[in-house]
């Protein structure tokens, strides 16, 4: 009988430990999962990042040429006065 608590004693420590690697690639497949969600975010990022650059020059350029269609109207209301 007391060959049999050893032999189920041991049974319990070698499904203990198959639980703990188990338990560990578990958290290792999450952790590298995590890591390819940020890569896959940065990929993304930097691929969008041109196109509101692109979206941001545009912009700019179109303030630009009000800012200075504005000026060429002040300087001729100012002229008209002057």
């Amino acid at each position: 009988m007391n060959k049999n608590n050893q032999s189920t004693g041991t049974q319990e420590i070698d499904a203990a430990k198959l639980v703990l690697i188990g338990s560990a690639l578990a958290t290792l497949g999450d952790a590298l999962q995590t890591i390819s969600v940020g890569l896959a975010l940065e990929v993304l990022e930097n691929q969008t990042m041109p196109d509101q650059t692109d979206q941001l020059k545009k912009i700019e350029d179109n303030m630009q040429k009000q800012i200075d269609h504005l000026t060429n109207e002040l300087s001729k209301l100012k002229s008209q006065i002057t």
